[in-house]
């Protein structure tokens, strides 16, 4: 087994944090600029992992046959980012929840080959976060949030019959988007997993999307 560099994965100690409100709930989205000391070695690292197609693996994702992407969960010593987004949750969003196992917390490498049109989703855990490490200025890569439009809720509790009952039913035309806030490299953005959601993407570069991705309660 390849040993892995822990220093590859160092976070700056001076990352600037600027927080957004958006939608009708005024909902917070967390902006962590230069995150990564050396992003450069992260996403070498990330381009040359071992990878699982997350559709057929977990069968779980978005609805749309033109959405392609492949999964790497991160396998070192997390410990100092699950601090970095406990600060995030407790001191900027005022989570007072107790989950501070650091096994509940899943930091992902993923790279997607085609991003088509799909219905909004939540995620399973309360919070998300996404830094890209790839693209140009000319791919407007981004994070999209809507509403739904029938009854105008933003979000949803992603864990009982509210959740099923919306996507048991609903097609990307009965959503609107109100915001996207669009990716810059090595920038962090942190936001409520409970919001609807989805990747948007205008891509224009031969790369292919590759983002760091954090789950975490």
């Amino acid at each position: 087994m390849k040993e892995i560099n822990q220093n590859i994965f160092s976070i700056r100690p001076d990352i600037e944090l600027d927080v957004k409100t958006i939608g009708n709930t005024n909902s917070r989205i967390v902006v962590a600029k230069n995150f990564w000391e050396n992003p450069e070695a992260v996403a070498e690292y990330a381009k040359n992992c071992d990878y699982f197609n997350e559709r057929e693996h977990l069968k779980m994702g978005y609805r749309s046959k033109e959405t392609e992407w492949l999964t790497n969960n991160l396998s070192c010593s997390t410990h100092h980012l699950t601090e970095f987004f406990l600060f995030l949750r407790s001191r900027v969003l005022l989570d007072k929840t107790m989950h501070n196992n650091c096994n509940e917390f899943t930091y992902t490498f993923q790279m997607y080959s085609s991003i088509g049109a799909k219905v909004p989703h939540v995620d399973a855990t309360p919070y998300a976060a996404v830094c890209p490490l790839s693209g140009s200025e000319d791919d407007k890569s981004g994070t999209a949030f809507y509403r739904l439009i029938s009854t105008g809720e933003e979000y949803v509790n992603p864990s009982n019959y509210r959740e099923q009952n919306i996507f048991s039913s609903k097609r990307a035309e009965h959503f609107e988007q109100y915001h996207v806030q669009y990716h810059k490299y090595n920038t962090v953005i942190f936001y409520e997993g409970n919001l609807f959601h989805n990747a948007v993407a205008d891509w224009k570069s031969s790369d292919k999307r590759l983002t760091f991705n954090a789950f975490t309660w």
